[in-house]
This record gives C-alpha cells, sequence and structure tokens, in this order.
C-alpha cells in the first residue's frame, strides 16, 4: 500500500486503520482487509512488518527521543530502513519542518 493507491482510491472506500503492538495483531488486521496500520518503534517493528509486508505503515516516534531536528531527521530515516512507510512526529513544529 501506497500513498499513491491511497490517493487514487479516494472516496471509493473507507479506510479503517489500527495501532497494532505485535505480529499477530497486523496478521489478523490484514486479513480482516485493514491495510493501514500504527505501530510503536520497538522490537517488534520489523516482525510487524514482516507479518503485513503490503500495508501502510505508520510508526510513531517517542517523543522526547530527539533532542534536535537533525536527530529527528535521522532517527525518522532509520525507523523507514526498519519498515516505516511513514513516521508520526510529536515534536515541534521545527523538528517536523526538518523532517
Amino acid at each position: 500500500m501506497t500513498v499513491s493507491d491511497l490517493q487514487s482510491q479516494k472516496g471509493s472506500r473507507k479506510w479503517l486503520q489500527l495501532h497494532v503492538d505485535t505480529p499477530a495483531e497486523a496478521a489478523a488486521a490484514v486479513a480482516c482487509d485493514i491495510v493501514i496500520l500504527s505501530c510503536e518503534p520497538d522490537h517488534n517493528l520489523e516482525l510487524i512488518r514482516q507479518a503485513a509486508p503490503f500495508a501502510f505503515l505508520s510508526v510513531g516516534m517517542p517523543h522526547g527521543a530527539v533532542a534536535s531536528p537533525d536527530e529527528a531527521v535521522r532517527l525518522g530515516f532509520a525507523m523507514m530502513k526498519r519498515g516505516a512507510d511513514a513516521v508520526y512526529c510529536s515534536h515541534s513544529p521545527r523538528f517536523i519542518e526538518a523532517m
């Protein structure tokens, strides 16, 4: 699932998003046609990606995990290398703008 896929199907179906904590939850979500998932960047991230390889996976950056915009960019790319399609960041607008 890509952003382009989502945009091309806009208005033609209802999309559900589900937060998952385990690979089993991710697999169950996909089996129920829930293909937009969010999760934490913990030890399960890679396993969740393996369980839902075609889902759109948004990963939440822990608040306070970085101290500068540059660190936020580095951590965001590290999460994407681990399997995230998107990174949610609740830091200041300065950090988000850099990302």
